[in-house]
């Protein structure tokens, strides 16, 4: 019972903020005192002629604890193995002390609820000096919302990171739980950071390396997470009888496959526009499309933006091959300008108001809109 109180008390010393063994110190006194009660009667029963039953509590006891100690509690919160260092990686810094050596994410499409594995291997850049916690989270890239979270001391507190020493690597799995409720179809971000045990939200590391900056890194393209069953496949019936004169390629693996077109319009009345996209590779953003309709000086007469399936399936959860046929309805004034008037169509990430670039056939930046049509006014 001793050795089990000094265990006790060297783990509560070593794992600051993940002492939870402490939870243990109110019931030590009634579970030693049922332990010794409980032996002292089975030496009663199985011993009854013998020396008095109580000299075998001690022994008893002692080896019990020396047993626990090195057989159990030892192996769990001593020293993790170090872990390989993976050759030529490229480390993500987290202020001076720590780097990200290697991060591995499952990746595949997960169902709402279905855990993702995360496997990090860090590395101490020097002795650390503080006892750092590491935030993982799930993050929706539109709005930064959080799915789900875990915030733990590297190695799960094992071997807090003040007691490491330069050069020491160690790896550890973690497990993300998103809810099974609620859950918006997307391709979420995996972000990390790193912040002194205690320390407020203004206490993130600072992140260098990889092209990261910030307090905060990303890693990977992404988890997608959607129900199952969720897809875009392009119907190729549908899209048969559209123009695909106008086919274009875009950055972040889009293509405009065909589109309807009108030869003129009415003012004052709705011009509809139908447009095929399709993944040619599988796209990292949720990206919105839009179709303006412009003077002769680039001035925007009418125009629709909307995510292809109206967000239902974003893009970043396309696969290559897959697609939406879209309808966009614009309202043309009433005064419009004789013309001629130019439609132009294109894709943006919503957040940021970028345009994704059309690529010509060299696979270089061309442009950042289509022009699919000109257009005159109906007399």
């Amino acid at each position: 019972m001793i050795l089990s109180l000094a265990t006790l008390v060297q783990y509560t010393g070593l794992a600051l903020g993940t002492d939870q063994a402490r939870l243990l110190w109110p019931v030590i006194g009634p579970l030693a005192i049922g332990f010794v009660a409980g032996l002292h009667e089975l030496a009663r029963r199985f011993w009854p002629t013998r020396r008095p039953s109580w000299m075998l509590i001690p022994a008893a006891t002692f080896l019990l604890a020396l047993a626990a100690a090195l057989g159990l509690i030892r192996p769990a919160y001593g020293r993790p193995a170090l872990a390989a260092l993976p050759p030529d990686a490229t480390p993500i810094l987290f202020g001076a002390e720590l780097a990200l050596l290697e991060a591995q994410v499952d990746d595949s499409r997960h169902a709402p609820g279905q855990p993702v594995t995360v496997t990090l291997t860090w590395r101490a850049q020097m002795v650390p000096t503080q006892d750092w916690r590491v935030s993982v989270a799930l993050r929706h890239p539109d709005d930064g919302a959080l799915l789900a979270e875990h915030t733990h001391a590297p190695t799960h507190g094992r071997w807090p990171t003040d007691r490491w020493r330069a050069g020491d690597a160690f790896q550890e799995i973690i497990i993300l739980n998103p809810p099974t409720e609620g859950v918006r179809p997307s391709r979420y971000l995996l972000m990390v950071q790193v912040r002194a045990f205690g320390a407020g939200d203004d206490a993130w590391l600072p992140v260098a390396g990889r092209g990261q900056g910030g307090v905060q890194a990303q890693i990977g393209p992404g988890v997608p997470i959607a129900p199952t069953d969720l897809g875009a496949a392009l119907d190729r019936v549908a899209t048969a009888g559209l123009q695909t004169g106008v086919a274009a390629a875009f950055d972040q693996g889009m293509n405009l496959v065909a589109a309807s077109l009108p030869d003129q319009i009415t003012p004052g009345q709705a011009l509809t526009v139908t447009l095929a996209w399709q993944a040619r590779a599988a796209p990292s953003l949720n990206l919105t499309a839009f179709v303006h309709l412009l003077a002769a000086d680039g001035a925007i007469l009418a125009q629709d933006d909307h995510q292809p399936t109206a967000g239902r399936y974003p893009t970043s959860l396309w696969r290559p091959g897959e697609g939406s046929l879209e309808t966009y309805i614009l309202h043309v004034p009433a005064n419009a300008p004789a013309g001629p008037l130019t439609l132009i169509t294109g894709l943006y990430h919503a957040p940021s108001g970028q345009r994704l670039p059309v690529l010509d056939q060299s696979g270089q930046a061309a442009d950042n809109h289509v022009e699919i049509t000109t257009l005159t006014i109906a007399q």
